[in-house]
């Protein structure tokens, strides 16, 4: 990998650290991975682990639901990657297809094809 790139992996590597091990909470707010209720415009509801219920109320609020890649249970999954993993792999890649067209599977074909790596995209069509 060249300098640059390898910087790139390694910077994303750390914020998503950040973000994953609570650092983000004492620099830049409140992170609760609950189950919520928006209560009203600036008021959210939500369980705590211990079940009791919590709340927060903010004149802005970010609401982001996320989503987890999945690997299908199909022949050769073994050879598969998600777009999480592949900041933490211990090797380069290689040669690379990105399944789908989302805009995190454009944006991981566009770094690795930046990074140098032999990249392709495969979308589904109705064509």
């Amino acid at each position: 990998l060249s300098p640059v790139c390898l910087g790139s992996l390694r910077r994303a590597a750390s914020i998503n650290a950040e973000y994953m091990g609570g650092g983000a909470e004492e620099k830049r707010g409140q992170l609760h991975k609950r189950p919520g209720k928006i209560e009203d415009k600036h008021t959210l509801s939500y369980v705590e682990k211990n079940g009791k219920e919590g709340r927060c109320t903010a004149r802005n609020v970010l609401i982001a639901v996320g989503g987890r890649p999945s690997i299908p249970d199909i022949p050769g999954k073994e050879l598969a990657i998600s777009s999480d993993d592949i900041f933490w792999w211990p090797k380069p890649p290689g040669k690379t297809l990105c399944v789908g067209a989302s805009y995190i599977s454009l944006e991981c074909a566009g770094f690795l094809n930046e990074c140098g790596f032999d990249t392709t995209v495969m979308v589904r069509t109705s064509a």
